[in-house]
């Protein structure tokens, strides 16, 4: 591929990072191939979805899951994370709500937790509380902000007609410095407190 696509360059996680994870209890997962690559802005889009387009029939029996790496972008290049999966988070969750009739939290903060955050899981919509938590980046919020660009932090929003309910930390929280267990606390407690005021009835 990279002879295929010279003009962009890949960022391999090496040895060395692996053990640094490993010595702090990080699981390095064999399932997982994850990867940077770094694209010139001057690239034109086409360009761009032709190396996707190749990405995705090499990994056909896997799922391809991008976002954007903004600590190796700046204004000559754009870097994307790449993650290789056998499965998507969403698709992890719609098993497990099929096989377990599980429902609840569904949080994320990045790119590569809007096909989950968006999915459409199986029961009633209400069943699943989503959440994009403290801290999370542009490229999240600028999806959620498609379906509403409401300032409030509690959002309604119509996903493949369903009406979907979705917290959504800003910067105008009273508790703008909360990021991701934070977010998770503050909305269990939120929810709690709803099912003790209007639960029993």
């Amino acid at each position: 591929m990279q002879k295929e696509f010279p003009e962009f360059s890949f960022v391999f996680q090496d040895q060395k990072t692996d053990d640094k994870w490993k010595g702090v209890g990080m699981r390095i997962d064999p399932n997982k191939l994850s990867f940077n690559y770094v694209v010139p802005t001057n690239i034109d889009n086409e360009r761009v979805g032709l190396f996707l387009q190749s990405l995705q029939r090499f990994f056909s029996d896997f799922t391809v899951i991008l976002s954007q790496n903004l600590a190796l972008s700046n204004n000559s290049q754009t870097a994307w994370f790449c993650d290789i999966v056998p499965f998507g988070k969403d698709e992890v969750i719609r098993y497990l709500s099929q096989k377990y009739k599980a429902k609840g939290l569904i949080a994320g903060d990045s790119g590569n937790d809007i096909n989950m955050l968006f999915g459409d899981f199986p029961g009633e919509a209400k069943d699943y509380i989503r959440t994009a938590v403290g801290g999370s980046q542009q490229e999240l919020l600028k999806e959620i902000n498609k379906f509403s660009s409401s300032p409030r932090d509690w959002r309604l929003l119509i996903i493949q007609d369903k009406q979907v309910r979705m917290y959504v930390e800003t910067k105008s929280s009273k508790s703008s410095n909360r990021i991701g267990p934070q977010t998770l606390e503050h909305v269990i407690d939120v929810l709690e407190r709803a099912w003790r005021i209007f639960g029993k009835k």
